[in-house]
């Protein structure tokens, strides 16, 4: 186990601000293709914008993470309990975003990865999944890293003060 200061680490953490990025959209790729490699389509969560959310001061959930080559295998999982929610919960917006900006495959079932999107940069991330809980004032909450249970979930959902 390691441990850092605050300043010492790059990732975008609890009581931080969260910068307003221009996300990928259904409507706007932004150099990301594809937009969502969840394997039957494109999930509903790529209606807006970070940006937007932020600006529309709601509290949001943003999961980076990537359904197709998520080495842990929990990228899909974690979306999946994000997709359920927002079909039953109102008054938070959910969203996902790809880590990488042009995952190809390599011959084998490896894909080659190496082009991060924006929004690994912008975040300071270096692995995924990463779930972003964030407050209507625009600050992080809550960031829970690889494995996400409908528990844990629910518990961020609690403290955003969304039932």
């Amino acid at each position: 186990v390691q441990a850092f200061a605050p300043d010492e680490v790059d990732v975008i953490g609890p009581g931080q601000p969260m910068p307003p990025i221009e996300t990928p959209t259904l409507d706007a790729a932004r150099g990301v293709d594809p937009i969502c490699t969840l394997h039957d389509g494109p999930c509903p969560l790529h209606g807006q914008t970070l940006a937007a959310a932020l600006e529309a001061a709601r509290p949001t959930l943003l999961l980076v993470g990537s359904p197709a080559y998520c080495a842990n295998a929990f990228c899909a999982s974690s979306l999946r309990l994000l997709i359920d929610r927002s079909e039953r919960l109102s008054g938070v917006t959910f969203l996902h975003a790809e880590p990488y900006a042009q995952p190809r495959r390599n011959g084998d079932s490896d894909p080659v990865t190496s082009d991060r999107a924006p929004v690994m940069e912008e975040l300071g991330l270096a692995f995924e999944p990463a779930l972003f809980a964030i407050d209507g004032d625009g600050n992080v909450v809550d960031r829970l890293d690889a494995v996400l249970s409908a528990a844990e979930l629910d518990d961020v959902l609690e403290r955003l003060g969304v039932s």
